[in-house]
């Protein structure tokens, strides 16, 4: 049903903002083997993934891996100071490195990005369709609901007229 409406719709699900699927490591500055974070977050050998899991757990403040979430791309640079950061200038699978006035070293690896007016993935707009399809359901079920109390109130001749007193 999700997938059907999205397919019938390509026109509502036209991305306003940038967006994007991301891996973000955030330490602060003394802890060790910082040097060795962006390398296990460009490594595919599920030998680093784990090792950058580990590591993670023990010492990052913040930290999502293996995100299939999408971002927007302007919130992101702003809650972790990557104002630098652009659809335009992202290339994907680097890993940025940045250092905040508090002294707390942010890596992000971005997978994907997608830039404002591409087509929006499903999986960005799932939870929006499935409250729009909810939506037109409830609307469809007050229309019928209104229509079948008007309808029996009409066959058993029930009804009440008010006048209107308009006063100027």
């Amino acid at each position: 049903m999700i997938e059907d409406y999205y397919a019938q719709n390509p026109q509502n699900f036209k991305l306003r903002r940038s967006i994007a699927k991301l891996n973000l490591v955030r330490l602060k500055q003394n802890s060790p083997d910082i040097e060795k974070v962006r390398s296990w977050m460009q490594s595919r050998r599920p030998a680093d993934l784990m090792i950058l899991e580990k590591y993670c757990y023990q010492y990052a403040l913040e930290f999502m891996l293996n995100d299939t979430n999408w971002v927007y791309l302007d919130e992101m640079a702003a809650k972790w100071s990557f104002n630098q950061l652009t659809s335009d200038n992202i290339i994907q699978g680097n890993v940025y490195k940045n250092i905040d006035e508090n002294g707390i070293i942010s890596f992000v690896e971005v997978k994907e990005v997608m830039s404002k007016d591409d087509e929006s993935p499903l999986t960005f707009e799932r939870d929006n369709i499935r409250n729009i399809i909810l939506n037109k359901r409830k609307r469809e079920l007050l229309d019928k609901l209104g229509n079948k109390m008007y309808a029996d109130a009409a066959k058993n001749n029930d009804f009440e007229l008010y006048e209107l007193n308009e006063k100027n």
